[in-house]
């Protein structure tokens, strides 16, 4: 153990140099001592101890082990390397994978097969490990990043998979294997670099993925998930025209004076707001020091005051107020003038909730109708495509992230081609228009087929 971890004396080496193989596998590997790695370098062991004292007993110890696969390989001269490289390479451009082999199929239906008659291979399923080669080698993971790795932060990243799988080929595997061969690194291939398919290939790839490539998405159409958050509330009342309903919480969650003057009971309220100035208005402390009544009964919880619409839930004694959880959608509605054009818009936001319920009562799930002098448009949902000018000028595609009931009906939008999650997304990525402006500047919503073709979607 000492000569593994502590003290190190041996370490991990390819049987056949990587830098002549490209072969990374399991099989290839072996441990070493450090001092025999230093002396093999970049040669295979019947090159470096091929005839001499020592050949004999290393092929003695390695029959041993019962791995015929490994005792081949160390065992291999310079004709079988021909023929293990060549093999190599033939693998690279066959992944064995499942889902490969099953998309594989699914694809050579058009061509008669994977293999047609004749015995030419129409589907090639290329193995990852080399196109994340072949991107760096032509530095096309910078189209979408800063960095020379790749970004999964746009969807377009996927066109430049798309790029470097249909350029893979027997003859760019080779130029890599050519260029390990020469490198004095020991990644030699984390900074390879290899001639260009084409002149011009780079900017020619940068112009389609930026300019030309157009992300889809897929709606978010379901009515299961979140009906309502999971907090109950107490019944709702009227105070000074605003509904308040009252919540319970710890008092170490009040970190602030005024979350302190929510309290409903004054007894408490006072106890809790006296003993925060004595915690150097620090909460934390309540957890070791709680407030007390005057009676010494310590306070580990409050009644909270907060002002919410709610929803009940429920019936009889089982009856519950509630916060909707997600929105549904958003019923985009034109107020018309006495001329019968519209003069604003509105966003009417069905909650999952209330979704439901139409599905339950056999009502249309999408309310088309509104009344006299409102004009339906169309809804909005996750993943609904838009076309959309933030500055009332050019317009660009979006992807609905959401909708919410802020200022009259607003949409939650992020561009097409950001792959981020709506946490990891900043407030500046996230425009959150009102259903007005969305529309008074150009907004529609739109259908993207698999293809790419942008066509104005209809409810």
């Amino acid at each position: 153990l000492q000569a593994l971890f502590d003290q190190p004396r041996f370490e991990i080496e390819h049987i056949i140099p990587f830098s002549r193989s490209l072969d990374n596998t399991f099989l290839n590997k072996t441990l070493c001592r450090n001092d025999y790695n230093r002396q093999k370098g970049k040669q295979t062991p019947w090159e470096v101890f091929g005839g001499t004292d020592q050949w004999d007993q290393m092929v003695e110890r390695i029959r041993k082990m019962g791995n015929r696969r490994k005792l081949a390989l160390f065992q291999m001269t310079e004709s079988g390397e021909d023929k293990l490289l060549e093999d190599f390479t033939a693998r690279q451009l066959t992944d064995t994978k499942y889902a490969s082999k099953l998309a594989a199929q699914y694809v050579g239906t058009l061509f008669g097969g994977v293999v047609d008659a004749a015995g030419t291979r129409r589907v090639v399923t290329c193995a990852g490990e080399v196109t994340a080669h072949l991107r760096r080698a032509w530095n096309l993971n910078r189209i979408l990043s800063e960095t020379p790795e790749k970004s999964r932060d746009d969807h377009r990243h996927h066109a430049v998979d798309a790029v470097a799988i249909a350029l893979a080929s027997h003859k760019w595997i080779k130029a890599l294997s050519d260029f390990s061969k020469t490198s004095l690194s020991r990644r030699p291939l984390a900074n390879a670099v290899i001639p260009d398919p084409w002149p011009g290939f780079r900017e020619e790839v940068h112009a389609q993925i930026l300019e030309r490539t157009i992300v889809s998405h897929r709606p978010e159409k379901k009515l299961h998930g979140a009906l309502h958050e999971e907090t109950i509330y107490g019944k709702p009342h009227i105070e000074n025209g605003k509904q308040i309903v009252h919540v319970r919480k710890p008092v170490t969650s009040l970190t602030t004076r005024a979350a302190i003057e929510d309290i409903v009971d004054p007894a408490v309220q006072d106890a809790v707001m006296r003993h925060f100035g004595f915690c150097g208005e620090d909460a934390r402390k309540f957890a070791e020091n709680p407030p007390c009544l005057p009676s010494g009964v310590p306070i580990k919880s409050a009644r909270i005051r907060k002002s919410l619409a709610t929803v009940t839930v429920g019936a009889g004694v089982r009856q519950r107020a509630v916060a909707t959880g997600d929105n549904h959608h958003m019923e985009v509605v034109a107020e018309l003038d006495k001329d019968g054009k519209p003069k604003r818009y509105r966003g009417i936001v069905v909650s999952r909730l209330e979704a439901l319920r139409r599905f339950r009562r056999r009502e249309p799930v999408i309310q088309k109708s509104h009344g006299p002098g409102f004009e339906f448009c169309f809804t909005l949902r996750e993943g609904d495509m838009v076309e959309y000018a933030p500055d009332g000028a050019l317009k660009e595609l979006w992807r609905v992230r959401g909708v919410t009931v802020q200022a009259n009906g607003s949409v939650i939008l992020s561009r097409a081609s950001d792959a981020r999650l709506k946490k990891e997304l900043a407030a500046s990525d996230l425009p959150r228009p009102p259903a007005n402006q969305f529309m008074k500047r150009g907004g529609r919503k739109v259908q993207v087929s698999p293809l790419g073709e942008v066509a104005q979607a209809h409810d």
